[in-house]
């Protein structure tokens, strides 16, 4: 039987050593020299090294004050003591289209040279537009991106996606799927996964790196999430969730 995980074993493992995998050497040095202010916060997890969050966005630049938000993003993750923040941005209305996709992918490239060292890159697709999508990913992964973001255009367990997830394999990168759980139907999410779909996917590509997004919210897509995880355990699960409300 596997102990409980406790709070210094989840902080130990999301060191992320996948992610960090990714990272060029350039980015990593940097790091290392700065120390950040939050630090403290970690002093008593025995053995971390770089604090990276798996999962963070940056802001769409349509939105004024974009530039603003991103710098304080940024602020909040030195007083948390994080080192490296993993970053995807999303189209506003989705289904997102192919220049949707790759104008959100080109301003996290620019972020990546603002906030060097700092900001890691998720290359967000539309897996509908596959030819697209897949040269997306291709190019983004080269450009120095660090895996791929998958949002709500389709469900995990959707044929469509299977070529990405694919493709992430033959690569060695992993994919930030987004998931829900709602008591209610969401029309702004209809094809919205959950814990269950994660989980189907994990069991039909085990050597995916899958990060289950939010762990699905609400407290049934938890207690669903950690169902089908005990069954088919995820890389990792994101826990950043906020409350959905009709």
């Amino acid at each position: 039987m596997r102990d409980p995980l406790t709070r210094r074993g989840f902080a130990g493992a999301v060191a992320f050593s996948t992610l960090a995998g990714r990272a060029s050497a350039g980015a990593i040095a940097s790091v290392e020299e700065t120390a950040q202010p939050g630090k403290e916060l970690w002093a008593d997890v025995p053995g971390l090294g770089r604090v990276i969050d798996a999962h963070s966005h940056l802001n769409h630049h349509s939105r004024p004050n974009w530039a603003d938000s991103d710098r304080k993003l940024i602020e909040a993750a030195d007083k948390l003591g994080i080192d490296q923040l993993c970053c995807s941005i999303l189209t506003p209305r989705r289904p997102a289209s192919i220049e949707g996709f790759r104008e959100c992918n080109r301003w996290v490239a620019e972020a990546m040279k603002r906030y060097s060292g700092r900001v890691l890159g998720y290359c967000y697709v539309n897996p509908g537009h596959q030819r697209e999508a897949i040269d997306e990913i291709r190019r983004s992964i080269d450009d120095g991106f660090i895996g791929i973001k998958l949002y709500n255009e389709y469900r995990s367990t959707d044929p469509v996606v299977f070529p990405v997830i694919e493709l992430a394999i033959s690569l060695g990168v992993p994919i930030l799927h987004h998931a829900g759980h709602s008591h209610f139907f969401v029309p702004e999410q209809p094809h919205l996964s959950d814990g269950g779909h994660l989980a189907e996917l994990a069991r039909r590509y085990p050597e995916a790196k899958l990060i289950c997004a939010h762990i699905c919210g609400e407290e049934t897509g938890n207690g669903r999430s950690r169902r089908c995880g005990a069954r088919q355990p995820f890389r990792s699960i994101s826990v950043a969730a906020l409350p959905m409300t009709a």
